[in-house]
């Protein structure tokens, strides 16, 4: 029997206190710890590098940046708008997002580990030639979202969907698709081999696979 392992939520064991400086700020290697932020926004930056580390984020805007090698370790995010963003070689370790929206956004060849999607829309987004451990994803939408080449361990679905996404080279073996909406997906054979889905799913599967139910 394959071993379940659990993902690991973010660390904050003490109070964070409020973000009071302006929220703008140089264009390389700024650092945000232990601290709580609300009301924000950032906007329009180009190959942006940030650091947050135990922080909890809320009702915040970041849309239509471009981070690079950006860093977000044990982060809550609740109620942000995170659209139209850009994650180049950035890096996400024991970070939730609840309530979000991630519309049109891309996470490209960066490490993502112990991350929670949950009651959030993702329409439209990308992940592409990322290293993906211990991804829960649950009660969200991700129609028409791509996943390319990705390497993928430990990923738990909850009643998500994928109506109109494409996966290309992206492993879903023992990955439970039985809650989801896969409707109209794309998918090659090294992406679902291995997967496993409901009976009901299965006309589906088979039509992309070129095998006739008679």
């Amino acid at each position: 029997m394959k071993k379940i392992i659990k993902r690991k939520i973010p660390i904050i064991k003490v109070e964070l206190d409020e973000y009071k400086d302006d929220f703008v700020f140089k264009e390389d290697s700024n650092s945000i710890s232990f601290k709580t932020l609300e009301d924000e926004e950032l906007i329009d930056k180009d190959k942006y590098r940030i650091v947050f580390d135990t922080c909890r984020v809320k009702n915040t805007r970041f849309n239509d940046n471009t981070f690079y090698r950006s860093e977000f370790i044990d982060v809550v995010f609740e109620n942000c708008d995170l659209s139209n963003n850009t994650f180049d070689n950035c890096i996400f370790i024991r970070c939730e997002f609840i309530s979000c929206k991630l519309l049109g956004s891309t996470f490209y060849n960066s490490a993502i580990s112990d991350v929670l999607i949950e009651v959030s829309i993702a329409k439209y987004v990308v992940f592409a030639e990322n290293k993906i451990k211990s991804l829960e994803l649950v009660h969200s939408s991700f129609e028409e979202s791509s996943f390319f080449e990705n390497d993928l361990k430990n990923i738990t679905l909850d009643d998500v969907n994928f109506k109109k996404a494409t996966f290309s080279e992206t492993k879903l073996k023992d990955v439970d698709l039985s809650t989801c909406n896969i409707e109209n997906i794309k998918i090659d054979h090294k992406s679902v081999e291995g997967a496993i889905i409901s009976l009901f799913q299965a006309e589906s599967i088979c039509y992309l696979l070129g095998v006739r139910i008679k």
